[in-house]
Protein backbone atom coordinates (compact mmCIF):
# COMPACT_ATOMS: atom_id res chain seq x y z
CA UNK A 1 0.00 0.00 0.00
CA UNK A 2 1.55 3.32 -0.67
CA UNK A 3 2.73 5.43 1.67
CA UNK A 4 -0.03 8.30 1.22
CA UNK A 5 -2.92 5.61 1.65
CA UNK A 6 -1.27 4.41 4.53
CA UNK A 7 -1.21 8.08 6.23
CA UNK A 8 -4.60 8.87 5.08
CA UNK A 9 -5.79 5.41 7.02
CA UNK A 10 -3.91 6.53 10.05
CA UNK A 11 -5.61 10.16 9.68
CA UNK A 12 -9.23 8.32 9.13
CA UNK A 13 -8.69 6.27 11.89
CA UNK A 14 -7.02 9.01 14.73
CA UNK A 15 -10.06 11.26 13.00
CA UNK A 16 -12.60 8.51 13.98
CA UNK A 17 -10.76 7.83 17.71
CA UNK A 18 -10.88 11.62 18.43
CA UNK A 19 -15.13 11.71 17.34
CA UNK A 20 -15.57 9.01 20.03
CA UNK A 21 -13.46 10.59 21.97
CA UNK A 22 -15.30 13.97 22.04
CA UNK A 23 -18.74 11.73 21.97
CA UNK A 24 -17.86 10.26 25.03
CA UNK A 25 -16.92 14.14 26.91
CA UNK A 26 -19.74 15.30 25.82
CA UNK A 27 -21.64 12.84 27.14
CA UNK A 28 -20.00 13.29 30.18
CA UNK A 29 -21.03 16.66 30.70
CA UNK A 30 -24.30 16.49 29.72
CA UNK A 31 -24.16 14.01 33.01
CA UNK A 32 -22.48 16.25 34.94
CA UNK A 33 -24.69 18.93 33.96
CA UNK A 34 -28.25 17.21 34.83
CA UNK A 35 -26.29 16.31 38.28
CA UNK A 36 -25.44 20.24 38.94
CA UNK A 37 -29.05 20.43 38.25
CA UNK A 38 -30.54 17.76 40.54
CA UNK A 39 -28.09 19.26 43.28
CA UNK A 40 -29.12 22.78 42.77
CA UNK A 41 -33.25 21.31 43.28
CA UNK A 42 -32.60 19.41 46.20
CA UNK A 43 -30.38 22.41 47.61
CA UNK A 44 -34.10 24.48 46.78
CA UNK A 45 -35.97 21.59 48.26
CA UNK A 46 -33.81 22.06 51.12
CA UNK A 47 -34.10 25.52 51.80
CA UNK A 48 -37.88 25.80 51.52
CA UNK A 49 -38.47 22.75 54.01
CA UNK A 50 -36.28 25.05 56.71
CA UNK A 51 -37.99 28.21 55.58
CA UNK A 52 -41.38 26.45 56.18
CA UNK A 53 -39.92 25.16 59.87
CA UNK A 54 -38.36 28.38 60.49
CA UNK A 55 -41.84 30.39 59.93
CA UNK A 56 -44.03 27.93 61.72
CA UNK A 57 -41.74 28.13 64.97
CA UNK A 58 -41.39 31.73 64.28
CA UNK A 59 -44.34 32.63 66.91
CA UNK A 60 -46.51 31.21 69.69
CA UNK A 61 -49.51 33.53 68.75
CA UNK A 62 -52.30 30.33 67.09
CA UNK A 63 -53.54 33.31 64.48
CA UNK A 64 -50.13 33.42 63.31
CA UNK A 65 -48.99 29.98 63.12
CA UNK A 66 -52.66 29.29 61.21
CA UNK A 67 -51.69 32.41 59.08
CA UNK A 68 -48.24 30.71 58.48
CA UNK A 69 -49.33 27.75 57.76
CA UNK A 70 -51.44 29.38 55.04
CA UNK A 71 -48.93 30.71 53.26
CA UNK A 72 -46.36 27.72 53.45
CA UNK A 73 -48.84 25.26 51.55
CA UNK A 74 -49.81 28.09 49.55
CA UNK A 75 -47.01 29.39 47.98
CA UNK A 76 -44.48 25.85 48.58
CA UNK A 77 -47.14 23.96 47.54
CA UNK A 78 -49.23 25.92 45.57
CA UNK A 79 -52.89 25.13 47.31
CA UNK A 80 -55.02 27.84 48.33
CA UNK A 81 -57.98 26.14 49.69
CA UNK A 82 -57.04 24.81 53.00
CA UNK A 83 -58.73 23.79 56.03
CA UNK A 84 -57.45 22.87 59.88
CA UNK A 85 -59.03 21.33 62.20
CA UNK A 86 -57.97 20.61 65.97
CA UNK A 87 -59.12 17.98 68.48
CA UNK A 88 -61.96 19.29 71.23
CA UNK A 89 -61.25 19.00 74.66
CA UNK A 90 -62.41 15.79 75.29
CA UNK A 91 -61.20 14.10 72.29
CA UNK A 92 -64.54 13.09 70.48
CA UNK A 93 -64.11 14.82 67.22
CA UNK A 94 -61.96 17.72 65.62
CA UNK A 95 -63.63 21.16 65.71
CA UNK A 96 -62.36 23.37 62.65
CA UNK A 97 -60.10 26.15 63.46
CA UNK A 98 -59.37 27.53 59.86
CA UNK A 99 -60.32 27.53 56.46
CA UNK A 100 -59.37 29.21 53.33
CA UNK A 101 -61.09 29.53 50.20
CA UNK A 102 -63.27 26.89 50.83
CA UNK A 103 -67.02 25.66 52.62
CA UNK A 104 -66.37 22.90 55.32
CA UNK A 105 -68.37 21.39 58.21
CA UNK A 106 -67.11 22.84 61.96
CA UNK A 107 -66.29 19.30 63.02
CA UNK A 108 -64.71 16.02 61.68
CA UNK A 109 -65.99 12.54 63.43
CA UNK A 110 -63.16 9.88 63.22
CA UNK A 111 -63.97 7.12 60.90
CA UNK A 112 -66.89 9.51 59.04
CA UNK A 113 -65.75 10.34 55.57
CA UNK A 114 -62.66 11.01 54.12
CA UNK A 115 -61.18 13.13 56.85
CA UNK A 116 -62.85 11.13 59.52
CA UNK A 117 -60.62 7.88 57.69
CA UNK A 118 -57.56 9.77 58.38
CA UNK A 119 -57.81 10.74 61.79
CA UNK A 120 -58.50 6.80 62.20
CA UNK A 121 -55.73 5.83 59.96
CA UNK A 122 -53.30 8.67 61.58
CA UNK A 123 -51.62 8.88 57.91
CA UNK A 124 -51.52 11.31 55.03
CA UNK A 125 -54.05 10.64 53.19
CA UNK A 126 -53.80 11.21 49.26
CA UNK A 127 -57.35 10.34 47.39
CA UNK A 128 -57.46 8.89 44.34
CA UNK A 129 -60.87 7.77 42.33
CA UNK A 130 -61.19 4.56 44.41
CA UNK A 131 -61.98 6.56 47.20
CA UNK A 132 -64.30 8.84 45.26
CA UNK A 133 -67.71 6.65 46.43
CA UNK A 134 -66.66 7.54 49.88
CA UNK A 135 -66.04 10.87 50.01
CA UNK A 136 -68.88 13.55 51.47
CA UNK A 137 -70.02 16.30 49.17
CA UNK A 138 -67.61 18.57 50.77
CA UNK A 139 -64.70 15.74 50.52
CA UNK A 140 -64.97 15.52 46.60
CA UNK A 141 -62.30 17.78 45.31
CA UNK A 142 -59.65 16.63 48.15
CA UNK A 143 -55.94 16.81 47.09
CA UNK A 144 -54.35 15.41 50.85
CA UNK A 145 -55.12 14.55 54.13
CA UNK A 146 -52.34 15.60 56.15
CA UNK A 147 -52.51 14.63 60.13
CA UNK A 148 -50.81 17.01 62.51
CA UNK A 149 -48.69 15.51 64.97
CA UNK A 150 -46.49 15.65 67.99
CA UNK A 151 -44.99 12.69 69.26
CA UNK A 152 -46.92 10.42 67.32
CA UNK A 153 -50.08 11.68 68.44
CA UNK A 154 -52.63 12.66 66.38
CA UNK A 155 -53.83 16.34 67.45
CA UNK A 156 -55.26 17.67 64.23
CA UNK A 157 -55.53 17.44 60.58
CA UNK A 158 -54.69 19.69 57.58
CA UNK A 159 -56.74 19.29 54.30
CA UNK A 160 -55.32 20.31 51.15
CA UNK A 161 -58.18 20.44 48.56
CA UNK A 162 -58.00 21.89 45.03
CA UNK A 163 -54.56 23.01 43.63
CA UNK A 164 -53.74 26.23 42.15
CA UNK A 165 -54.59 25.74 37.96
CA UNK A 166 -50.75 26.03 37.32
CA UNK A 167 -49.90 22.90 39.74
CA UNK A 168 -50.85 19.86 37.82
CA UNK A 169 -50.39 17.50 40.87
CA UNK A 170 -47.94 16.41 44.05
CA UNK A 171 -44.50 15.90 43.23
CA UNK A 172 -41.93 14.72 45.68
CA UNK A 173 -40.70 17.55 47.17
CA UNK A 174 -44.03 17.99 48.16
CA UNK A 175 -44.58 14.91 49.75
CA UNK A 176 -41.31 15.57 51.66
CA UNK A 177 -42.98 19.50 52.93
CA UNK A 178 -46.20 17.58 53.61
CA UNK A 179 -44.32 15.30 56.10
CA UNK A 180 -42.90 18.01 57.58
CA UNK A 181 -45.96 19.98 58.33
CA UNK A 182 -47.43 16.76 59.69
CA UNK A 183 -44.86 16.88 63.02
CA UNK A 184 -43.61 20.78 62.97
CA UNK A 185 -47.29 22.54 62.36
CA UNK A 186 -48.78 19.96 64.69
CA UNK A 187 -46.02 21.13 67.17
CA UNK A 188 -46.54 24.77 66.30
CA UNK A 189 -49.90 24.85 66.85
CA UNK A 190 -49.86 22.59 70.14
CA UNK A 191 -47.45 25.09 71.72
CA UNK A 192 -49.69 27.88 70.54
CA UNK A 193 -52.75 26.46 71.75
CA UNK A 194 -51.03 25.34 75.44
CA UNK A 195 -50.45 29.15 75.22
CA UNK A 196 -54.04 30.31 74.52
CA UNK A 197 -55.25 28.57 77.05
CA UNK A 198 -53.01 29.26 79.69
CA UNK A 199 -53.86 33.26 79.10
CA UNK A 200 -57.66 32.53 79.43
CA UNK A 201 -57.04 31.43 82.59
CA UNK A 202 -55.05 33.97 83.63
Amino acid sequence: MPAADLFADRLRNENAALHRRLQQIEAQARELSEQCVEVERHNADLANLYVASLRLHSTLKRDEVLLALREVVANLVGCEQQAVWWRADDGSHLRLIDSWNVDVPGRVEPGVGLLGRAVQAGATLLPGSADRPQALPHEQRLTAVVPLKVDGELHGLLALFELLPQKLGLDAPDYELLDLLSTQAGAALLCSSLLTAREDRS
